[in-house]
């Protein structure tokens, strides 16, 4: 129909009372108009519709209804229908939209969601409309564009979620992004790294790299990085120093590519940067110790080899080189295989392929050997270290340590030489010493015998019998070829039965019993404990038992439990302590030599209770042996 035909057709009515799009017959122009605008509404999504205040009727093109999921036989939706399709968070936003527009002569743009009503899809919708007014300034109807924008609106709202990832997880990270103009100078660049080690605000927007406030860089380096801008080549971990407020230097790797237009325009650099600083703090540390370490390999006396997983050389100080007189340096060792560097140590040793098997049987087994003593050429003894070295149950390489002790093999050589040569002059002294305290008993025992006066022989065979102790000792000493010690328990057992031998071979029936532990003294203290055991083994011999008496006696050397004390003591089961025995100890040469010789022994004497006699002497042998570390005892009737 024609807009300005007086009798054009009415509108037609749907059920609803809403209108749709009459179909009359149109001039060929307008057929073509109108099939153009159908092809734009197809193509660009959209849908156009008018509302006629006045007849109250609206009309939509064919677009709208598919945008709506509507079938257009339905018709045109009232409004509360049409209102009812609208997400209910816009209905409120839209309809003070409608109310606006509605109220005076005004245009409108919105957005809002609607949910198809055949599919119940959710569609983004951009809505569009103008108000007309007729003669008397009145709203008499709406007319407008409503564009499906639901692929833009869900890649726009795709790509704001992938944006906030980036900055989460650029947040999260030391890397920031930056932004340059076509001069190099910075247009944008993360809050949080804005300042780099400076507090906002930010001293690098609108300045260059370079014009950068408390930059530590050469003019060479900045040349260099300039001309690779103005290449506009993309640039990979540049390195910049700054110096931060405290003075400390910080350090920073940038990447950046340009971008450009449509029309192949240059608009700048984007890129990120990173603080490394405490990586490169990380990595000088680490090379200064490894330096370090390696300076102190380099310069010990022993000779090291490190070969790897492989069994390939890594490390090789200069001293294993000298030791095995090699014609390289450790440089030209390096990257040789651990059989490589056998075959030129071959030669230094004594049995080249007894070694061999030997390295072999080493890395088999995996496990560390210290201290191997391995056999050199020219009489030279090396020390050997084989150390595996393992990572958290991996195998990183081998250790080899070498030490040469040559010559601290032939001192302890000449020092066993010296030993033994002094070990048999002492035993000879003492050999010599026993035979002359042999022949002052036989002098004493002859003078004896040939004295006339009782008091005179007592006195000669009390002496004959200290002698004799002290002889004893030295014979002992001889046999055990041992002279920084001697067994006491032993010793006293040999002394208390030379004794009864003397003394006790009158005829009465006196049994000796000893229970002695082995406690290894010095000669300081053996000799008096000889003594002091010869005294009161005498004592109860000669008082103990008179008129033939029979009985016991016992002699016993065990340690005082809990203590570091050893208790020497000589018990009888004779006729006991005179009564005046206290007042003897006075007056009694052998008595007041026991007391004396505890004394020297750092001891003391006690007596025991009776009905026999018994003394004791404890003492602290001058060193204790470890707890556990006394022998069996020795006894015997």
């Amino acid at each position: 129909m024609s807009p300005s035909d007086p009798a054009a057709d009415p509108p037609a009515v749907a059920d609803n009372g809403a209108t749709v799009r009459p179909t009359t017959t149109m001039p060929p122009h307008l057929e073509r108009l109108e099939r153009r605008l159908d092809i734009a509404e197809t193509l660009g999504d959209f849908g156009t519709w008018d509302w006629d205040l006045a007849g109250g009727t609206s009309t939509w093109s064919d677009q709208l209804f598919v945008i709506y999921g509507r079938s257009k036989a339905d018709g045109v939706p009232a409004f509360d229908a049409w209102q009812e399709t609208i997400h209910p968070e816009d209905r409120d936003a839209l309809g003070a939209c409608i109310a606006g527009v509605l109220a005076r002569e005004s245009r409108y743009s919105i957005e809002f969601r609607i949910f198809a009503r055949d599919s119940g899809a959710m569609r983004y919708i951009k809505s569009r409309g103008i108000s007309r007014i007729d003669a008397d300034g009145r709203v008499v109807g709406i007319g407008g564009v409503d564009q499906n924008i639901t692929e833009a609106r869900l890649a726009h709202l795709a790509l704001q979620r992938s944006e906030q990832r980036l900055r989460s997880l650029t947040a999260l990270s030391s890397d920031w992004l930056w932004e340059q103009d076509e001069h190099f100078r910075f247009t944008g660049m993360d809050a949080e790294h804005a300042g780099g080690p400076y507090p906002a605000p930010s001293p690098h927007v609108g300045k260059a790299r370079w014009e950068l406030p408390h930059v530590d860089m050469d003019a060479e380096t900045w040349a260099r990085h300039r001309a690779q801008l103005e290449r506009r080549e993309v640039y990979r971990n540049f390195e910049v120093r700054m110096r931060a407020p405290d003075g400390s230097i910080q350090y920073y790797l940038s990447s950046g590519e340009p971008h450009f237009d449509a029309d192949g325009r240059f608009l700048g650099y984007r890129g990120v940067s990173r603080d490394v600083t405490q990586e490169r703090q990380a990595a000088w540390a680490l090379a200064t110790t490894a330096r370090r370490f390696q300076q102190v390999l380099s310069n010990l006396y022993g000779g090291i080899l490190l070969v790897n997983g492989a069994g390939v050389v890594e490390y090789v100080n200069q001293g294993f080189c000298s030791m095995f007189a090699l014609p390289h340096s450790p440089q030209d060792l390096l990257g040789l295989h651990n059989h490589e560097v056998l075959d030129l140590i071959d030669d230094s040793h004594s049995d080249g392929r007894s070694n061999r098997e030997r390295v072999r049987a080493m890395v088999e087994a995996g496990e560390a050997v210290l201290g191997e003593e391995i056999r050199m050429s020219g009489n030279k003894v090396y020390l050997r270290d084989f150390i595996p070295i393992t990572i958290d149950g991996a195998s990183h390489g081998r250790l080899w340590v070498h030490r040469d002790i040559s010559a601290s093999k032939q001192i302890e050589h000449q020092l066993q030489a010296s030993l033994r040569e002094k070990e048999a002059l002492l035993r000879e002294v003492h050999h010599r010493v026993k035979n002359n305290l042999q022949v002052i008993t036989s002098l004493l025992r002859l003078e004896s015998r040939r004295s006339a006066h009782g008091a005179t022989q007592v006195v000669l065979d009390e002496m004959q019998g200290r002698i004799r102790t002290m002889a004893v000792l030295h014979e002992s000493l001889y046999q055990s070829g041992t002279f920084a010690s001697v067994d006491l328990g032993v010793y006293l057992a040999q002394l208390a039965q030379q004794v009864f031998r003397a003394q006790g071979g009158d005829g009465r029936q006196i049994a000796l019993h000893l229970d002695l532990a082995s406690v290894p003294v010095g000669m300081d203290q053996a000799t008096p404990c000889g003594l002091v055991l010869n005294e009161l083994v005498s004592n109860s011999l000669k008082h103990g038992f008179p008129h033939w008496h029979s009985g016991e006696v016992h002699v016993r050397l065990q340690p005082v439990d809990g203590t570091p004390w050893v208790c020497l003591q000589v018990r009888d089961t004779g006729i006991g302590l005179p009564a005046d025995f206290a007042s003897r100890c006075k007056t009694s040469l052998g008595l007041q030599l026991v007391t004396d010789l505890a004394r020297q022994i750092d001891g003391s004497l006690e007596v025991g209770e009776g009905p026999g006699a018994c003394l004791s002497v404890v003492f602290a042998p001058q060193a204790m042996p470890p707890p556990g570390a006394f022998g069996p005892a020795v006894s015997g009737p």
